[in-house]
């Protein structure tokens, strides 16, 4: 009997249908992402210091510093630089047999027809949660879309559009609502965010006298202001160089020991180096935040570079030679007798602060050593997926950097395996050298 009945379990079992269809009934599921950048308060480009630069063309063709083209006055820090454009990103989710490969190509599969949707924005007042006014998003122009800088990919790039909110200075007293109607089945999707206040930075000393040097007793302090509604900040240091290979060292050679070269030409590549100073501090009371000062000297950034992914080499035979980059003369003072110097704009300064929303995302997809390597994808849209916040971004960049500084980039024990320049003026000629030849 036990034989039998095996057999018929066995029977049945290879005469089963193997096929199994894992995709379940296609579901139109809208995908929105929108992530609102505020700006700061802080407009740090280096364009305050614009009256004090030597008009030289650099290597790169650069003859100014104001690169959000906007006419700074003074020499402070303390000029808004506020985000006026700010776009969300609608699209849909996609299911099928084949490949996904076979779908992100047909740009139907991914993006909406614009006509099929309403996206629109309420303001929402914070203390009631009621809305307080609304209005219709338009699409943004071909040529605002193709100002945003995206990563290559795999996706079909026809058809893509963007919604564009009409408003410029975001308004940190209001939420704002996302939401998106589906006209075919009249179904809507939204999200909310608050808004991160404009990050309000400062460097003491500031003004003119923000030139890092190595005699300077103290460290510089860099003060980040608490910003409503932020819950993570976040403080990297990026060391800007060149980096030319020995060929176009030999071919520059002549030039540099003429003294007339300030610069490398040939063969040469912009590289950086990030160093955090301030890793995604989290705030425990939004309510109660207070100033986070972080310290930055010279010495320390030596130490960080030299540790850092810039590989060392034999010094008898370099195959690399390295130069901070920007170099330039400039007067040490515009109201007094003039003093050469060289100074290179080669340290900028990158914060960010994050909202509530912004972090738990964030924190959602971060590794973990446990022994569940599964985690759910963190996702803040009602009757869709994708994600909504807000951050601000403060930049303060080609800060300088004296040559009595740059050289030990040459000769300290942290970095003179890395083959950086160091420079001199000396009887009224500008000259370039590598160790061991620097004083």
């Amino acid at each position: 009997m036990k034989k039998i009945f095996l057999l018929f379990f066995l029977t049945f079992i290879f005469s089963c249908d193997n096929e199994i269809d894992i995709n379940e009934e296609w579901q139109d599921i809208p995908v929105i992402y929108a992530i609102f950048d505020s700006g700061s308060f802080t407009d740090g480009n280096g364009s305050g210091f614009g009256g004090l630069l030597t008009p030289t063309t650099l290597w790169d063709g650069t003859t100014e510093f104001d690169t959000d083209m906007i006419n700074d006055p003074g020499i402070t820090y303390d000029v808004p630089h506020y985000n006026t454009t700010h776009f969300i990103r609608v699209q849909k989710a996609f299911l099928g047999s084949s490949s996904a490969n076979d779908y992100v190509e047909i740009s139907d599969s991914i993006y909406y027809n614009s006509a099929d949707l309403d996206v629109w924005v309420e303001h929402i007042d914070i203390d009631t949660g009621e809305p307080v006014d609304d209005y219709y998003l338009e699409l943004a122009t071909p040529d605002e879309v193709a100002e945003i800088e995206k990563d290559y990919g795999d996706f079909n790039s026809g058809g893509h559009y963007l919604f564009k909110l009409p408003e410029g200075v975001l308004d940190v007293s209001k939420k704002y609502r996302i939401s998106v109607l589906n006209n075919n089945n009249g179904k809507i999707a939204s999200a909310e965010t608050n808004i991160v206040e404009p990050l309000n930075v400062s460097i003491n000393p500031h003004g003119p006298k923000t030139i890092f040097e190595l005699n300077r007793p103290n460290a510089y302090e860099i003060t980040i202001k608490p910003s409503d509604n932020a819950k993570m900040y976040s403080l990297v240091v990026r060391f800007n160089y060149l980096e030319q290979t020995k060929e176009g060292y030999e071919q520059d050679r002549p030039l540099f020991e003429s003294g007339d070269l300030q610069f490398p030409i040939s063969e040469v590549t912009q590289k950086y180096i990030e160093i955090t100073l301030l890793d995604d501090f989290v705030v425990n009371n939004i309510d109660q935040a207070s100033d986070q000062v972080i310290l930055l000297s010279m010495q320390a950034l030596l130490g960080r570079i030299g540790d850092g992914e810039i590989l060392k080499q034999d010094m008898s035979n370099p195959q690399y030679y390295r130069y901070p980059l920007y170099t330039f003369e400039q007067n040490q003072e515009p109201t007094i007798l003039p003093v050469r110097n060289i100074l290179h704009r080669c340290l900028d300064i990158y914060i960010t602060a994050v909202n509530t929303d912004f972090y738990t995302y964030l924190n959602s997809n971060a590794p973990t050593s446990g022994i569940n390597q599964e985690r759910p994808q963190y996702n803040n849209i009602t009757n869709g997926i994708g994600h909504v916040s807000s951050r601000s971004k403060a930049q303060i960049t080609n800060l300088r950097v004296k040559e009595t500084t740059s050289n030990e980039f040459a000769t300290s024990t942290d970095t003179k395996d890395l083959n950086f320049a160091c420079f001199d003026i000396q009887d009224g000629k500008f000259l370039i050298q590598f160790y061991p030849d620097c004083d």
